[in-house]
């Protein structure tokens, strides 16, 4: 009986919260209806990780009709609630609310505290409800809260049914959007040919115009479109597009240079209406300087002055390319150094932050910027035989990464045990105890054991290893799901028919891959052990579903599945994912967003783990996949 009341109350306060202003036990909004360019005062009641918590900010990302800016407010305790107030913008639309201290933080389980915008008719504004699908599909990762495709779309439905009843005063863009919704392929025709007479119609509606086109298969029209489009805009965005093209053409930095220069000339308005577009031309001039050795011309070009995540990282291959081709390691380090200067700058200063990045999270990323750069830094230095340098940078490396870079790690313990060989175990074992290790550190540690001991270091590894296997016991027992999982009927490589249902009863480890995706390769070699390991467990089956394959024809994605499998010697039982349309039928049954995407189904049918991405560690990911698939099998 309680709980029916419970699903009844539950039930009734999330409906009543999906229409109107979503309730949250934890957050109170002053007002509970608010209005764009208006004050808010929010009222938090900590949940249990902030309870005891001696300062609290409150991360408030804002949605316009598209991008989010970020406020932080400092809260200010007040009884058993802690207090804050921002003003929102003009052009408000939704905003999520995050809570923090430090690095704990309270996100409503990952789903985020997310409030509508209303208008002067008390109800949400048109724009609110876009703002709202938006956040928990287009901006996830920006704001940190898990896609939810069902809210998505329910917001984006109430969008489409308000945005109907002024149909004929929104902009084309809005009107395109609504007929796409629709799939009404005759109001998108009668649309994008009447372009050509609006005179409110920019270069970036054309280009929308052009691809809808495209997409209703009217490459006729949509060539006629862009005949116009250039007309219209003389001096648009499509020159710059055109200009990279002929320049990727020229075969040195000079040449390269001399015709940006002369379009500079011949061009000045097209330069003068794309100042960010023309700016990101000069980039492969670097990167052919850099192959002649020419690092100080490469610099001197001055890219990307207001993007440091831009300038960094062409200038980390300028670097980069520099090293390799054993050019002045004096002049590679003096550069090198520079950019380590300016992003230590940058996170003092924070003069470039982008309006979407919480201080905490920009300097969350900068330090991984600066660990990226050190690294090669502390390689440049060991090149130049300053080994006691160059550990000062690898060791800042390994605290930018916080420890998870694995290579780096193992660069950091090599010659760590050059210098100071009585600091290497404590490191060493640090680094398994942690998980962050690699077989060549194991092997390190192995051979730094054998110094003093003859015999026992599997006993003392497995010890190191202990904490580190309880807490992904943990984290793997926390992250159990239960959903459907639904059936299929696919080929493998030897034209075996392979179905789902037929292996109810065993445990099915499902890994979606492609021949192109990196990670999806770097993750094989451990899941290669995984397949070993259960190969005798008759109730344990591994399918490798090969899906979103690029290739031109079947017969040439047969041959490179067949090829790079063999070619590694890995005993997988390979399916061939079906096409539907230009879709994939069973990733998409699944609704993987990424690859490599890993599913353990229990004996049921239902899946009980989803691992997306690879971390990088082999041997974590073995034992990852072990303990998943024997608490799929006691379920």
């Amino acid at each position: 009986m309680k709980l029916l009341f419970f699903l009844t109350v539950f039930i009734s306060v999330f409906s009543f919260g999906i229409a109107q202003q979503p309730s949250y036990s934890a957050v109170k909004l002053n007002p509970e209806e608010p209005k764009a360019g208006t004050a808010v005062t929010i009222q938090y009641k900590p949940v249990s990780a902030l309870q005891k918590a001696k300062s609290i900010l409150a991360y408030i990302y804002v949605l316009h009709k598209n991008d989010p800016v970020v406020y932080e407010t400092e809260l200010k305790k007040s009884g058993k609630n802690w207090v804050g107030t921002v003003s929102l913008h003009d052009s408000a639309a939704a905003f999520v609310i995050v809570f923090a201290d430090g690095k704990t933080i309270d996100n409503n389980s990952n789903k985020g505290y997310s409030f509508l915008i209303f208008g002067e008719d008390g109800e949400p504004t048109v724009n609110s409800y876009l703002a709202m699908a938006n956040i928990s599909q287009n901006h996830q990762f920006t704001i940190g809260v898990e896609r939810d495709d069902k809210k998505s779309a329910y917001y984006r439905d109430k969008y489409y049914e308000k945005l109907a009843d002024r149909l004929s005063d929104v902009d084309f863009n809005d009107k395109l959007d609504y007929f796409t919704y629709k799939k009404d392929t005759a109001a998108i025709l009668k649309l994008i040919v009447s372009i050509p007479t609006d005179k409110n119609a920019g270069e970036n509606e054309y280009n929308r115009a052009i691809a809808a086109a495209k997409q209703i298969r009217q490459a006729p029209l949509a060539n006629l479109l862009e005949n116009v489009m250039k007309i219209q805009f003389p001096a648009g965005k499509w020159r710059i597009s055109e200009a990279s093209a002929s320049l990727s053409k020229l075969r040195t930095g000079d040449e390269k240079l001399a015709f940006i220069k002369k379009y500079e000339k011949d061009f000045p308005e097209v330069v003068a209406n794309n100042p960010s577009e023309f700016k990101k031309l000069p980039a492969s001039v670097a990167l052919d300087y850099a192959r002649q050795g020419r690092i100080k011309e490469a610099f001197d070009l001055n890219l990307y002055p207001d993007n440091i995540f831009n300038r960094v990282n062409t200038y980390f291959r300028v670097i980069q390319s520099s090293f390799d081709n054993s050019q002045n390691s004096d002049e590679t380090a003096e550069y090198s150094q520079q950019m380590l200067n300016m992003i230590e700058g940058e996170k003092k200063n924070m003069t470039l932050k982008p309006a979407h990045h919480t201080r905490a999270n920009y300097l969350a990323e900068l330090n991984k910027l600066y660990a990226r750069l050190a690294t090669l830094h502390a390689s440049i230095l060991q090149k130049q035989g300053k080994d006691s340098d160059a550990l000062t940078y690898l060791q800042a490396a390994v605290e930018g990464y916080e420890g998870t870079n694995l290579q780096v790690n193992e660069q950091y313990t090599k010659l760590l045990e050059k210098i100071y060989p009585d600091r290497v175990n404590r490191e060493l074992e640090n680094f398994v105890k942690s998980g962050h290790f690699t077989e060549a550190m194991k092997e390190q540690l192995r051979s730094r054991y054998h110094l003093k001991y003859a015999t026992g270091f599997d006993n003392y590894f497995a010890k190191l290893e202990e904490e580190n296997v309880k807490k992904i016991k943990k984290e793997i027992e926390k992250s159990m799901i239960d959903e459907a999982a639904p059936g299929f009927t696919l080929k493998n490589m030897k034209g075996e028919t392979v179905s789902l249902e037929n292996l109810r009863g065993k445990v099915v480890v499902l890994d979606f891959w492609a021949t192109w995706c990196g990670p999806c390769k770097a993750s094989f070699p451990a899941m290669q052990k995984s397949v070993n390991q259960f190969k005798d467990d008759p109730d344990v089956v591994f399918l490798f579903i090969d899906t979103w394959e690029r290739q031109a024809t079947e017969e040439q994605r047969y041959k490179e599945v067949t090829e790079f499998i063999e070619a590694n010697k890995y005993s997988f039982n390979v399916l061939y994912d079906e096409k539907a349309g230009s879709a994939y039928k069973v990733v998409s049954s699944y609704k993987v967003e990424g690859i490599p995407t890993k599913l353990v189904i229990d004996k049921k049918g239902r899946v009980r783990f989803r691992s997306v991405g690879f971390h990088g560690n082999e041997m974590t990911a073995v034992k990852e996949m072990e303990h998943m698939i024997k608490l799929a099998a006691a379920n």
